[in-house]
């Protein structure tokens, strides 16, 4: 209820007593969103008024001295310096208020929430604003709202009666709302309205992790006073304690979480790719069997059929048939030590991405434990967060993920044949006909059909990322990894297709 215009109205009644023929030695801002007014009254001492109108924000306070710094200090308003006040107008029916001069000079205070600024003009010609932003305030000095002819008459029905008070904020309503659940009456309406247009106490209240002032005592009451200055120091201080300290711990939790849900989701695409890499290490078993019974293959055969070293059956091997039988071991050992690098590149990434979930859980759990700004606020500067995208800045291709498939999408030339090289001989590949663009590689999953949405949506990346990306219908070719062969001699990214058929699509990102 701080932001209402029933405690403006006091505020400003207040100031208007204390600053009355005082004058305006100054006015200056130290930080961005804050400025700084010091007056001295006729009673010889400095009063300050600190308005903070950052977003959220929009307080006012009264420190005792805010000690200037030498640097970083910027005069505003100058006009103003030495100038008298005649007097404070507050606004009964608007969160305005206005310091008047003798000079004519006006300083209008618009606490408007985040659209809040301090309007130096002269009549109705603006002379500058704190806040630039606000381009409107540059032009038109704001006129404060006229009273609902209605406002404040009681009526039976509390939709209707709702509706007569413009003024009443979401606290006040919800006061309100509890206090007539047995019925409203005039003499309850008329107690509401004049606990918010009386002298009488004001409250520092809280709920949860908000500090907030009320014209009610409500169940948890931090502070009491009639005096709204003193309110509005005391709520200053809390709001940054308490308030801020909230919504700012709230939002690093919410970051957090998303990431880690984010760095799992990679985790167990990780691990179901280390279980299918680790079963599918049998070239080396094969290339060991041809070595060990190699004398017993007729040369220039396809294939081989031969007992496994376990005595768990037979085993059969697909030779090259233009090549001896050690030459067909050699191309497997090869193959095995390509694997094996595979799977270990595979294994150091996941690590990393456990490490990286180890570290979030414990930058969860030490914000859940942080009891104040500070302290949040260091340990989120020693936790940094764990970005997935730049985990994988550094891979040769875009990863993306479509009902649970992986989607690979290569970077460039280079890319695209590292990305050939790591796929399996079954996963789904694509690529723009007839114009240069990317490999994409679906990742198949053993046993089962891909759906086709994956695949027209992998074909929408393909078409996007290629030549044919403004197009508005592009044909995309479609095989399985197995026919698409790198040939000798061929530039990099460059590869022979067979047994393609073709999707038409809309590129798409």
């Amino acid at each position: 209820m701080y932001h209402s215009r029933f405690f403006f109205f006091r505020l400003a009644s207040a100031l208007s007593e204390i600053l009355k023929g005082a004058r305006l030695m100054e006015c200056y801002s130290q930080q961005k969103d804050e400025l700084l007014l010091q007056f001295y009254t006729d009673k010889g001492k400095d009063f300050f008024i600190r308005a903070d109108l950052s977003a959220g924000a929009s307080i006012l306070s009264f420190p005792e001295d805010p000690a200037r710094s030498r640097t970083n200090s910027v005069a505003l308003f100058s006009e103003l310096n030495g100038q008298v006040l005649s007097h404070v107008e507050p606004q009964r029916f608007d969160r305005l208020f206005s310091f008047h001069f003798e000079s004519g000079l006006i300083l209008t205070f618009k606490m408007y929430g985040q659209r809040s600024n301090i309007i130096l003009h002269q009549s109705e010609k603006v002379i500058s604003v704190f806040n630039h932003h606000l381009r409107k305030d540059l032009e038109l000095v704001p006129a404060p709202a006229k009273q609902h002819p209605e406002e404040f008459i009681w009526h039976p029905d509390p939709e209707i009666l709702a509706s007569r008070c413009p003024g009443f904020t979401k606290r006040i309503r919800g006061y309100w709302h509890e206090i007539s659940k047995n019925g409203s009456t005039k003499e309850s309406f008329q107690a509401l309205i004049d606990c918010l247009t009386g002298d009488g106490p004001l409250f520092l209240c809280q709920e949860e992790n908000e500090v907030f002032v009320s014209f009610f005592p409500l169940p948890e009451v931090l502070f009491e006073s009639s005096d709204p200055i003193e309110i509005s120091n005391r709520f200053y201080r809390l709001f940054w304690q308490v308030n801020c300290f909230g919504r700012e711990k709230e939002k690093l939790i919410q970051e957090k979480e998303k990431q880690l849900a984010q760095v799992l989701d990679r985790i167990e695409i990780l691990q179901t790719q280390v279980e299918r890499a680790s079963g599918e290490s049998a070239f080396r078993l094969h290339a060991d069997l041809l070595m060990a019974y190699g004398h017993e293959i007729q040369k220039g055969s396809e294939k081989a059929v031969l007992p496994a070293f376990d005595d768990s059956g037979l085993v059969e091997i697909r030779l090259k048939k233009d090549l001896s039988i050690p030459e067909n071991a050699e191309r497997l050992y090869r193959k095995a030590r390509g694997q094996a690098a595979d799977l270990q590149r595979l294994l150091d990434t996941l690590n990393s991405w456990k490490n990286n979930a180890s570290s979030l859980r414990e930058t969860l759990s030490a914000l859940s434990s942080a009891s104040d700004l500070r302290g949040l606020r260091k340990l989120n500067q020693l936790h940094p967060s764990v970005n997935p995208a730049q985990e994988e800045a550094n891979l040769p291709f875009w990863i993306f993920s479509f009902m649970n498939y992986e989607i690979r999408v290569g970077k460039n030339a280079k890319g695209n044949d590292e990305l050939l090289r790591i796929s399996h001989k079954d996963d789904h590949w694509l690529h723009a006909r007839d114009v240069p663009g990317s490999h994409v590689l679906v990742r198949r999953k053993k046993g089962q059909n891909t759906p086709q949405p994956v695949l027209e949506r992998a074909a929408e990346l393909a078409a996007y990322h290629s030549r044919a990306r403004n197009e508005s219908l592009s044909p995309v070719m479609l095989t399985e990894r197995k026919y698409v062969r790198k040939v000798k001699g061929l530039a990099a990214g460059q590869v022979r297709v067979e047994k393609e058929k073709t999707l038409l699509v809309s590129p798409k990102a």
